[in-house]
């Protein structure tokens, strides 16, 4: 996901089909060796977040596994092919005058 947390769109999928399982069961090993320390993965704070949480996600979908894989399938779909290779969008230079790396 947007933070490292996941590395796959059925990893997020499985995350979001039951959030308080994953958050319980986190696998502490799938984010960079660099971020591990950060892990907050303690009863306290998990029962922090799950009380923070809307009803909706808290609550678990129970999708099957066939169901996840077709959510997996529909999603993928969705993307342009186009979209997959946008290094032709990056700019030659920005107004910063940072340097621009494709």
């Amino acid at each position: 996901m947007h933070n490292g947390t996941f590395a796959t769109l059925e990893a997020v999928l499985r995350h979001y089909n039951d959030v308080p399982l994953a958050l319980r069961t986190y696998d502490v090993s799938q984010l960079a060796p660099a971020l591990r320390a950060t892990y907050h993965g303690d009863d306290a704070t998990i029962n922090a977040v799950l009380e923070t949480l809307d009803f909706r996600v808290r609550t678990p979908l129970g999708l099957t596994d066939g169901e996840l894989g077709e959510l997996e399938a529909f999603l993928r779909a969705l993307t342009d092919p186009a979209a997959r290779d946008l290094s032709a969008l990056v700019p030659a230079r920005v107004p910063s005058g940072l340097p621009v790396s494709p």
